[in-house]
């Protein structure tokens, strides 16, 4: 397997994991937080649309300036969407070519950012659905 191939692979699989730690939320929880300083599901979502916006941007040659990113409407039914279509760009930007540049920024912005998140979007999910089901985000 060449490390084009790895990444890949595991570019698919925390993409997985984020859809379903996010699948089936209630809205009521989306701005539940574990502790004050914590960042909730909406919060969290939102950083994720600026970390893809970065990616693609640095891809791209530019600067992004950090934390001035907001998206205007954080309504749900806009946010979801709006974050799967960002990852979906900045992956294709990020994946267009196999030089060590490329692999490693796909590895610091979508591979180990994301695995990140999924945690902690686990430990949200549990603190406030107890139903959930955290072992659901695994393939097998």
């Amino acid at each position: 397997m060449t490390a084009k191939e790895l990444l890949h692979s595991q570019t698919e699989d925390v993409g997985y994991q984020l859809e379903k730690v996010l699948e089936g939320i209630s809205e009521t929880n989306l701005d539940f937080k574990i502790s004050p300083s914590a960042m909730s599901v909406r919060q969290q979502v939102e950083h994720l649309c600026e970390v893809y916006t970065a990616a693609s941007e640095i891809c791209r040659g530019e600067e992004h300036k950090w934390g001035e990113y907001s998206v205007d409407d954080k309504s749900w039914t806009n946010l979801k969407p709006l974050y799967l279509t960002l990852r979906e760009q900045a992956l294709k930007l990020l994946t267009e070519s196999d030089d060590d540049q490329s692999l490693k920024r796909t590895s610091e912005f979508i591979i180990g950012h994301d695995y990140y998140h999924v945690g902690q979007l686990a430990a949200l999910r549990i603190a406030c659905d107890p139903e959930w089901n955290p072992y659901s985000i695994y393939r097998h």
